[in-house]
């Protein structure tokens, strides 16, 4: 996602695309676990607020019935960029 999305927008359109592959996988009755790679590239003066929102959003997550592991992780080359790889059930 790119432009001036907030984190609200980013992490619902986020939620959107997983929302899509996880009925997609349901309408096929497969019974695999769903893993998923998502990237992210965060405006330099939105870092603080997106990692204080991202902590949150991946505690929620791992909460979540049938949530096997939300890791997020940093590029090390530009710290502007980021990666979230979650593992569901379903």
């Amino acid at each position: 996602m790119y432009g001036t999305a907030d984190h609200a927008e980013i992490f619902e359109g986020v939620k959107s695309m997983v929302d899509k592959v996880a009925d997609e996988l349901k309408s096929k009755a497969l019974s695999y676990p769903i893993a998923l790679l998502v990237s992210v590239e965060i405006k330099k003066d939105m870092i603080e607020e997106f990692l204080t929102a991202i902590k949150e959003d991946a505690k929620g997550s791992r909460l979540e019935e049938g949530c096997f592991r939300f890791d997020v992780l940093r590029d090390t080359e530009n710290a502007n960029k980021f990666k979230f790889y979650e593992v569901y059930t379903s």
